[in-house]
């Protein structure tokens, strides 16, 4: 057992580099271009962890190390990772402090967090990634990876969405991008952007991607990570997806002390096996706005409807998914008329006012119907 300090030397802040790019490419070229750490956090995940690291043991054509940062399990992951020879890092529950903890360790100039319920389609599935991120950093050395998905246990209810899901998976928007994916990151780039942060313990993938869109770039590897839908059908596919958006906007405008209690709310569903109930989410939400200024409401308006301007984009992407029914590759030509034709011109079609009051009657007729349906 392996007890880390999250402020390990190795995760060191973005001003260390004066020029990240010329560093990372000096480093990149000294570095062990075959060296690779796993990272697979864990929290209560024997079943599908014990599936993983058997798929890992068959992968050919690669040498890499194995790490489960561990929680606090009380099941049987710890036993599982001890009997499969991973180095094993406990650390108090939250994924991201959990990666930190072990990205501190890892002694791999590659790192890939991966999650436990993820699965390899076939034995080379990590030495082509590893052929295709090497021969990318030679280049683009501010070069980050992730895979596309596949859920390999989605029921036919909701085709469309998870077929909308899986090819959202293969853009390269910092907003696609999650940790269920697989996120392949160099050391010195991880180095660079200081790890993870885990200020919040939902939200430290999301600003991991960001950081790195902002400093370099996204790269699509090869192959599609299996996953596991197993969350979106014990929570609700709408309900979930739909969390994921208010916590996506809430960080966006500013909203920490949603934040801050949403998870107490997450935690409290966590003791039942139904749908996620949405209503105390809109409910938090409703009360911390009533404790504003009628300026600051203004304003906090303004900013939803900002945003989910920004995320219009995805309408037009699931037209896509219903004309080609998840063809790959999906030319995506609703898309690509939107970006060129109509995203240049949004600020003037639904300027800030419109949006605002378009983002608010959206709200509450969510809230409405959550009371109505819940109860």
């Amino acid at each position: 057992m392996a007890m880390v300090d999250s402020n390990n030397r190795h995760l060191m802040q973005p001003s260390s580099y004066k020029n990240p790019g010329n560093t990372l490419l000096i480093r990149y070229l000294i570095m062990d271009a075959n060296n690779l750490s796993i990272i697979i956090p864990v929290l209560n995940d024997a079943p599908v962890l014990r599936q993983l690291l058997e798929q890992l043991a068959r992968q050919e054509g690669i040498n890499y190390e194995l790490l489960v940062a561990d929680g606090g399990s009380t099941d049987a992951s710890v036993t599982v990772a001890r009997s499969h020879g991973a180095l094993l890092v406990t650390t108090p529950p939250g994924r991201g402090r959990q990666m930190n903890a072990a990205a501190a360790l890892a002694t791999g100039e590659h790192l890939l967090f991966v999650h436990a319920d993820s699965r390899l389609p076939h034995p080379l599935f990590l030495a082509e990634a590893m052929d295709f991120m090497c021969q990318t950093l030679r280049t683009e050395p501010c070069s980050a990876g992730h895979f596309s998905l596949h859920f390999f246990d989605s029921s036919a209810n909701g085709k469309n969405w998870w077929s909308f899901w899986e090819t959202k998976s293969r853009l390269n928007r910092p907003e696609c991008i999650h940790g269920d994916q697989g996120l392949w990151i160099t050391r010195p780039l991880f180095d660079v952007i200081g790890g993870f942060d885990a200020t919040y313990p939902f939200l430290e993938e999301r600003l991991l991607t960001q950081k790195i869109s902002h400093l370099g770039q996204w790269v699509l590897l090869p192959g599609r990570l299996e996953t596991s839908s197993r969350r979106f059908i014990q929570e609700g596919l709408v309900q979930r997806t739909l969390l994921n958006a208010l916590m996506m906007i809430c960080h966006e405008i500013e909203l920490h002390d949603f934040l801050q209690r949403a998870p107490a709310l997450y935690r409290e569903h966590g003791k039942t096996r139904h749908p996620l109930t949405m209503l105390p989410f809109f409910r938090l939400i409703t009360d911390l706005q009533r404790a504003m200024s009628p300026k600051q409401r203004g304003c906090h308006w303004h900013a939803i409807g900002r945003s989910l301007r920004r995320s219009l984009w995805q309408i037009f992407l699931f037209f896509d998914v219903l004309s080609h029914n998840n063809t790959v590759p999906n030319p995506l030509l609703f898309l690509h008329f939107f970006n060129r034709h109509l995203e240049p011109l949004l600020p003037r079609l639904l300027p800030d006012p419109v949006a605002a009051v378009g983002s608010r009657l959206l709200f509450h007729s969510l809230r409405l119907y959550f009371q109505w349906s819940e109860h």
